[in-house]
């Protein structure tokens, strides 16, 4: 058996080594790695013969005890050296991708359990797929407007034939001088204008035909996206050094806008949801994140209002921020990123203050959270 993933050279002892324990789990032989001339490492059983090959250790026996391989936050740490508790934290952010955009979310224990919003995996749940559902209905109720333009004019065309017919017959059947030109003059001005209507239709019927074909596209295209949101079980998500992983869903939350996911097998950065720090007005705070796909952002502010069920702050928070966690100067976490409030009318992009789900009611949704914490936890 042979098994193939590019990775950057210092991945090969932990992402690589992780992703093969979930393939070889229980393999008695020993398995080797070699590369080829464009990078990609191979990881076999049996070495091709004439090719240099290494022993890759650890897997001459089975994983008796199925304990999580490779250490996300060692590597990590080596990567980036955080000097700071805020920089620290930004280690345990991750993005989760969904079929319909992107999403923020942070590690939560040492076995990759992390922790965003309900809505970023169950998109049609959440304001971005809302927005364009509505979007969509603005699109059909222009096209209405617009198939009702040409059935207007559908209607005014004959009627504008029939008196172009009549101005023709006055002009061939009158003996008054006066009265001929007048109709001239009528006739001449009402074929240019049937003609311009004619050739307006013609147009707006081209329109209305590719607006057609882009509605039902994007029926159909929403129409997937929404069966397929409500039955996805497994996320992408990207580490801050852009290493893609995939995490299955634990849980979702039916009272709070929350969601558990885990990346099994390896051992992860995390926050740490147990710590119940002091909050109070005025307070600084960090929101971690990817904001309109802008990846692995801080952002900063302070505590505006506290509310058993919401944190307010005015710290700026965009689409692609949800999920993600709001911390204290010491790196703590303390709530759940989730949405803002902006003027009635105003643009999402628009300033706001922002709103946190208080980590507490994380701990409330996913009981075993709030166990005391090993490092193994």
């Amino acid at each position: 058996m042979v098994f193939s993933i590019r990775l950057r050279p210092h991945w090969i002892r932990s992402a690589a080594t992780g992703l093969l324990a979930l393939v070889l789990a229980g393999a008695q032989a020993a398995i080797y790695r070699y590369q080829d001339a464009d990078g990609l490492w191979h990881f076999t059983d049996e070495p091709p013969p004439g090719v240099p090959a290494e022993f890759v250790p650890g897997y001459e026996t089975p994983n008796q005890e199925n304990l999580p391989v490779g250490d996300l936050n060692q590597q990590l740490e080596e990567d980036f050296e955080p000097a700071t508790p805020v920089a620290r934290a930004t280690l345990a952010v991750v993005t989760v991708k969904s079929a319909l955009g992107e999403g923020s979310g942070f590690f939560c224990t040492r076995k990759g359990h992390i922790l965003t919003n309900r809505h970023v995996v169950r998109p049609v749940e959440g304001a971005q797929f809302q927005d364009r559902a509505k979007q969509l209905e603005g699109q059909e109720r222009e096209f209405a407007t617009l198939q009702e333009g040409i059935e207007n004019r559908q209607r005014r065309l004959p009627l504008m034939k029939q008196d172009l017919e009549g101005y023709e017959r006055v002009i061939q059947r009158t003996q008054d001088d006066t009265a001929r030109a007048w109709a001239r003059e009528a006739h001449a001005r009402l074929a240019e204008r049937y003609r311009a209507e004619e050739a307006e239709m013609a147009d707006l019927a081209q329109k209305l035909e590719a607006t057609r074909r882009e509605l039902q596209k994007q029926r159909r295209d929403l129409n997937f996206e929404r069966t397929h949101s409500a039955l996805a079980s497994t996320f992408e998500i990207r580490l801050k050094d852009g290493t893609e992983l995939n995490a299955i869903l634990v849980e979702i939350s039916t009272e709070q806008d929350l969601a558990l996911l885990q990346v099994e097998e390896l051992l992860t950065p995390y926050l740490d949801p147990s710590r119940r720090p002091v909050l109070s007005q005025g307070q600084r705070v960090f929101a971690i994140g990817n904001p309109l796909g802008l990846h692995d952002s801080v952002t900063a502010g302070v505590i505006t209002k506290i509310t058993p069920e919401v944190i307010h702050t005015d710290v700026t928070i965009l689409p692609g921020n949800s999920g993600g966690p709001l911390i204290t100067e010491e790196g703590e976490v303390i709530g759940v990123n989730v949405a803002k409030d902006v003027a009635r009318g105003a643009s999402s992009h628009s300033v706001g203050f922002g709103k946190a789900i208080p980590i507490e009611r994380a701990l409330e949704a996913f009981p075993f959270l709030n166990k005391n914490r090993s490092p193994e936890s």
